[in-house]
């Protein structure tokens, strides 16, 4: 990956990710009493997430170098 790895993210995309691995994980929890199973999603909303903020971090740490 070069510098500019992290303009290659898409901000939607990743949030859309976040938000259907979240509310899989309440359902899994709420409807089907599944814990296994919201757990698995309840971490990979936390992971999406955490690329949001680190591409986010990233982005922002680029742009203020170049002003």
């Amino acid at each position: 990956m070069g510098r500019r790895a992290a303009s290659a993210i898409s901000y939607s995309t990743w949030f859309l990710w976040t938000a259907a691995n979240g509310s899989t994980a309440v359902c899994s929890f709420s409807n089907l009493g599944d814990i296994t199973l919201g757990l698995t999603n309840e971490f990979n909303a936390l992971f999406c997430a955490i690329v949001v903020a680190l591409t986010a971090f990233k982005h922002h740490r680029f742009h203020s170098r170049i002003r």
